[in-house]
Order: C-alpha cells, then sequence, then structure tokens
C-alpha cells in the first residue's frame, strides 16, 4: 500500500513542470530531488506508525486531560476528507491556481525564504525555553504564556517582517500573495466546506456528554479567553505560517506533493513544543507525526485544492472548539 502511494504522487510530481535542479528565483528543484523529498517524507510517517505498533503504544493523546485514542481513528477522518476533497468539486481549475500562486512568489529568492522560515522555527523552541524563566521571575502564573509569546514573535512576527507581502526580504512589485489565499471570490473554491464538515463531524476528539454552558465553567477558568487563545495563537497563527508562508513556499521549490509531506512533518515536530513525553522521546515524535502530521497532511491538501485559507481557518478553529469544550467541562479544580 505504502509503494503505491509513493508511485502515485511520483507520478504526479513527475508531471508538474519540469525543471533542472536550482535554477535562480522562484525555480523548482529537479524531479529527481522531488521524488527524494517525497519518498523519503512517505517513509517517514510509516516507521512512525509502525514504531507505535511494534511498541504496543498505538493510543496516542492528542489533548490534555483525555484518554488516548487509537492512531488509526484519527487517519480515517483524514482519508475521508481528503477523498471528499478530491471529489468536490469534479474538475477545479487546480493547475490555473498553481501558475497563480507562482505568479505571487515571482521576484522571490524562494529558497532564502524557505532558509528563513526554517530558522524561525529552531527559534520557537529555543524562544520558549528562554523566555519560560523571565515570565516565571515575574510571577508563576505567567510561564505559560512564554509559549504563546515565542510562538507570536517566530511563526508570525518575524516572518511578516522579513518575508510578509512589505517584509525586508521582498523586492517584488507583483501581486500581493495575501489576496490569493483571502480575497476567495470564485465559488468553487469555497466547496472546500464539504470537506471541512465531514472531517470536524467524524473527527474523534474526545468528546464530554454535551459542551458546558458558560455557568458552569470554574469562575477562574475563563472559557471565552481560552477560546480566543486557541483561535489566534494556534488556528489561525498556524494556517498563516504553515500553509500561508512555508507551504506555499515549498510547493514552488519541491512541488505540490513534495511540499505538503515535508510541512506535514515540520507541523508534526513544531507540535511537540511546550508539550511532554511520558513514554519517552521517540514515542513522541512518533506519535506527533502519526497524529498532527498525518492532519497536517489534510491541511496542506486543503490549501493546495482550494488555495482558500480560510477554509484552513475553520478547520483548525473546529479542531480547538472541540479540544477545549469538553476540557472545561470535564478538569477538576
Amino acid at each position: 500500500m505504502a509503494r503505491s502511494v509513493v508511485a502515485l504522487a511520483a507520478d504526479a510530481t513527475a508531471r508538474e513542470p519540469r525543471a533542472c535542479a536550482w535554477s535562480g528565483e522562484g525555480a523548482m528543484v529537479g524531479t529527481a530531488i522531488r521524488r527524494r523529498v517525497l519518498g523519503v517524507g512517505v517513509a517517514v510517517f510509516v516507521a512512525a506508525a509502525a514504531l507505535l505498533l511494534v511498541t504496543g503504544q498505538p493510543g496516542v493523546s492528542v489533548a490534555g486531560g483525555y484518554a488516548p485514542g487509537q492512531v488509526w481513528l484519527f487517519w480515517t477522518p483524514v482519508a475521508l476528507a481528503m477523498l471528499l476533497a478530491r471529489v468536490v468539486p469534479p474538475h477545479p481549475p487546480e493547475r490555473e491556481m498553481a501558475e497563480r500562486l507562482r505568479a505571487t512568489m515571482a521576484g522571490r529568492s524562494v529558497g532564502r525564504e524557505v532558509a528563513v522560515l526554517a530558522a524561525c522555527l529552531l527559534g520557537f523552541p529555543v524562544g520558549e525555553a528562554v523566555l519560560g524563566p523571565v515570565f516565571g521571575a515575574v510571577d508563576p502564573v505567567l510561564t505559560p504564556l512564554s509559549y504563546h509569546t515565542a510562538k507570536f514573535l517566530f511563526l508570525l512576527f518575524i516572518p511578516l517582517m522579513l518575508i510578509g507581502s512589505s517584509g525586508a526580504m521582498v523586492n517584488s512589485d507583483g501581486v500581493i500573495p495575501p489576496r490569493l489565499a483571502v480575497w476567495v471570490t470564485e465559488r468553487w473554491r469555497w466547496a472546500g466546506l464539504v470537506p471541512v464538515a465531514c472531517y470536524l463531524l467524524v473527527v474523534p476528539f474526545p468528546v464530554a456528554a454535551h459542551p458546558p454552558e458558560l455557568g458552569s465553567v470554574p469562575e477562574h477558568y475563563d472559557l471565552l479567553v481560552t477560546l480566543a487563545i486557541g483561535y489566534t495563537a494556534t488556528a489561525l497563527l498556524e494556517v498563516v505560517f504553515f500553509q500561508g508562508f512555508l507551504l506555499s513556499r515549498l510547493e514552488v521549490l519541491l512541488g505540490r506533493w513534495p511540499g505538503i509531506v515535508l510541512m506535514a512533518l515540520v507541523y508534526a515536530f513544531a507540535s511537540l513544543v511546550g508539550g511532554s513525553a511520558p513514554n519517552g522521546v521517540v514515542n513522541a515524535v512518533a506519535g506527533a507525526i502519526a497524529v498532527q502530521g498525518v492532519a497536517a497532511l489534510l491541511y496542506g491538501y486543503l490549501w493546495s485544492r482550494y488555495r482558500n485559507i480560510w477554509l484552513n481557518a475553520l478547520v483548525q478553529m473546529g479542531v480547538v472548539t472541540l479540544i477545549v469544550l469538553p476540557v472545561a467541562e470535564t478538569l477538576s479544580w
């Protein structure tokens, strides 16, 4: 099965516009490199799933306060949503949208911008580790804010300052890239609401008997603030960085599927920042790849298919809601 998936994706990669290895700004690397990235990426996903099965730990926790869920239960909704995205609508002008994406990157040094984003990702855990003691010295209650502060700085503020539409590294007078993602006027690009709704309806995040009413939330647990932080610091920020910034450039550089797979792996590793590893680092990494990484495959495909950043925001805000509401009801203080 894994070999056939790699073969199909590699064939699709080969049919993309041909280019020799790096040949200037905005150029795509050669077919051999793209296939190698795709093959290695798929192998990492397969290895992570195999490791969890071999070690007898197929149950992976996706949110604090919940019992682990079986890994394969998280794959089914992703597969269903990706299948729906593939057929709804039947024949969207994907090639035209891909060309529009390339046009927005005209005049940019995509390779250098990807390197900047990689440096920001490395700075994220370092910043979180440095800011933790600083916030703790002011007030131990503020220590958790180090994660959100580092995330805002390294995954939004610094990338915007350097490679945003008016960033220091931008030397193009062409179309502003955000317009493609935000200004969605074609009706077919909203057909992605179908796979998004399917995913949120069947994804097996732990659910309580019913969402809590505001009056049942403990006084010092502000549900609205928690949701607001989740929507902005998790959903919107991650969508802007991983799909808007990173995947857009990886697609131009590597092609569609190699870019999606690489972005998903990066997303999985980034999800480990600020977390714990009760079963060891290796199992934590494998679990992140098997759950968050697989979910990121869907996020990437949604963006690649519809070029509608609002769909990605909706699906991740939905996931945040599914996690936060049950936690608010079941936590004991």
